[in-house]
């Protein structure tokens, strides 16, 4: 993929801004960050912290492809890169979560 193949988008989120952001809904209950902080009230501070960096990738990530699809949405060409690097992407996690089934099939 060469730079004219690259899908640019505007407003890129860092894992490190999605946790400020989670961390920011804390006390607001109707919020996506309330309901994290609810779920794990009675966890321990490094479950907490492991938890909080697993939700924060994942807020990035979410954000960033859907601020990507959206760029893409409007030529073809683009729609089509970014359709293709979707499904390498969702090749990559199939075949990681059945080396982890066979893993644990395995006496």
């Amino acid at each position: 993929m060469n730079d004219e193949d690259t899908i640019k988008i505007e407003e890129y989120m860092t894992p490190e801004a999605a946790l400020d952001q989670l961390r920011s809904e804390k006390k607001d209950p109707s919020s996506t960050g309330g309901f994290f902080y609810a779920l794990l009230k009675e966890s321990s501070p490094e479950v907490v912290d492991h938890m909080e960096k697993k939700a924060a990738d994942l807020i990035a990530a979410g954000h960033n492809i859907g601020r990507s699809f959206a760029a893409a949405n409007d030529d073809p060409e683009k729609k089509e890169i970014f359709m293709t690097e979707l499904q390498k992407i969702a090749i990559k996690i199939s075949k990681s979560m059945n080396e982890i089934k066979e893993e644990e099939e395995q006496p």
